[in-house]
């Protein structure tokens, strides 16, 4: 059981931090020079607790995968993007996995998949 929401959290991080990767590499940290004082902001915020910022960031829109885009342009290292990313990420793709094991044998005896 859990070595697939293991699995299913590996391949999540991989997904991310390979798209986050691509963007910085692209677009650097563009975000650090915006003139919007609403932007500038929310910014200092989540340089001022980047794991926890990108945490909470992917807890709450974990399926908004353009959030990665804004988050590789923004003012965060590397590692604390993986850090939070793997907290953030966490409940959702452990739940999941673990929900989808717990669905199989219904779905077994409805005969939805074999």
């Amino acid at each position: 059981r859990w070595l697939g929401a293991v699995v299913a959290h590996i391949g999540a991080l991989a997904a991310v931090v390979t798209s986050f990767l691509t963007v910085r590499a692209v677009g650097g940290r563009v975000l650090s020079s915006v003139p919007s004082e609403r932007v500038r902001r929310m910014l200092d915020k989540l340089e001022g607790a980047p794991v926890r910022g990108v945490a909470m960031i992917w807890a709450c829109f974990w399926v908004v995968p353009y959030i990665n885009y804004a988050i590789a342009i923004a003012p965060v290292t590397l590692r604390d993007y993986v850090l939070g990313s793997a907290i953030g990420l966490a409940p959702w793709t452990c739940g999941l996995a673990l929900a989808f094991d717990a669905a199989l044998p219904l779905l077994e005896r409805a005969g939805i998949v074999s």
